[in-house]
């Protein structure tokens, strides 16, 4: 597992492997590597189930595709478990348009907008909605008790070899909920119906990316001073956000008023699940401190409106001498703390913080 905080989790799933007569081999046509991302879920009644998926696919030889099946190149699927009164499919053409048809066990098959949701109703679980991020998909659902499939209709055509494929999903559940709407209304507040954009973050030091679910921004000089509006629906009351340009080797995550809450940094994004109550007024996100070396490991112990105590160490094989300065972002007087470390010598360290005058 890649990581695992309080608020968020992400996990890899390989395929490089196939099951067959009784024992795995490699696998000779395909090879994809799925990031599952997961923000908390809210264990109370009606909470939500959000599961973000992005798959990447490398064809490893040339794939001669059938032109008998209803979709002949199946890339992310959800199957429904113990579910026999499904009676109608929900979804948003590409378009952008809500189309609700009767389902046909036999099999269906449709193209869903980018940005739009596929749902099949009624549930008593609980409605299920997967959302494509990335592209226009052909969606194909057969069963009683249903496997939704999304992929490309490529009719008999050829992938050649080394061609990259790449399928961005999310799959949300909403505990005993039963209206598509919600998914609807989620669907502009996610930053996924472009005629109804969700509004914008306000951003005093670096750059506010997008939102397509989660809200992306890119640190300057190591962090994001802004102020998220609050959406009107939050579900299970968590914010997710990455922000990129991030150093593993630095603590990150959230300051405000003198309240820090840690994040994780992944494949150079930190990923962070804020509660509601950091919306609405100014925040700061990423490294609180930096230094003139990279490879410097800086870990931040406690921060608070007084001061910032913090331990560095030195994983080089060499003698090196460091400064460590808080980020230009961080809304607090400038100090330069100089250290000098042997190789793996750690050494804390303990400065005040005082906030800027206005």
């Amino acid at each position: 597992m890649p990581f695992a905080t309080r608020d968020v989790a992400v996990v890899q799933q390989y395929i490089d492997r196939v099951y067959h007569k009784e024992q795995l081999t490699p696998a000779r046509f395909l090879y994809s590597a799925n990031d599952i991302t997961i923000f908390r879920y809210d264990y109370r009644p009606f909470g939500n189930i959000i599961l973000h998926s992005d798959l990447s696919a490398q064809v490893l030889s040339d794939i001669k595709l059938s032109s008998s099946k209803a979709l002949e190149l199946e890339l992310f699927g959800v199957d429904y478990r113990g579910r026999s009164d499904i009676s109608k499919v929900s979804y948003v053409d590409p378009a952008g348009k809500l189309q609700t048809l009767d389902y046909d066990p036999k099999g269906m098959t449709f193209r869903l907008g980018k940005g739009g949701f596929v749902t099949l109703w009624p549930d008593p679980f609980g409605l299920m909605a997967i959302y494509s991020l990335d592209q226009d998909v052909d969606v194909h659902v057969v069963g009683e008790t249903p496997s939704v499939r999304l992929g490309f209709d490529l009719d008999g055509q050829t992938l050649m070899k080394g061609r990259e494929l790449k399928c961005r999903a999310l799959v949300c559940q909403e505990a005993g909920g039963m209206d598509v709407e919600y998914w609807q209304k989620l669907r502009a507040l996610w930053g996924l119906d472009k005629s109804n954009p969700p509004g914008q973050p306000k951003v005093a030091c670096g750059k506010y990316l997008g939102t397509e679910y989660i809200t992306a921004f890119e640190a300057e000089q190591g962090g994001v001073k802004t102020v998220i509006p609050k959406p009107e629906v939050l579900p299970n009351n968590i914010f997710p956000l990455t922000v990129e340009a991030m150093n593993a080797n630095w603590s990150a995550g959230a300051y405000s008023l003198g309240r820090y809450y840690p994040g994780a940094v992944y494949k150079g994004k930190l990923y962070l699940g804020l509660d509601g109550d950091w919306l609405d007024k100014q925040i700061f996100l990423g490294h609180p401190l930096v230094c003139n070396r990279p490879e410097v490991m800086i870990e931040i112990r406690k921060l608070d409106a007084e001061s910032v105590d913090f331990q560095v160490y030195n994983p080089l094989p060499e003698k090196v001498s460091v400064i460590v300065k808080p980020s230009a972002a961080l809304g607090v007087e400038p100090f330069a703390r100089r250290i000098s470390l042997e190789p793996s010598q750690t050494e804390r360290v303990r400065c005040d913080v005082k906030p800027l005058s206005r």
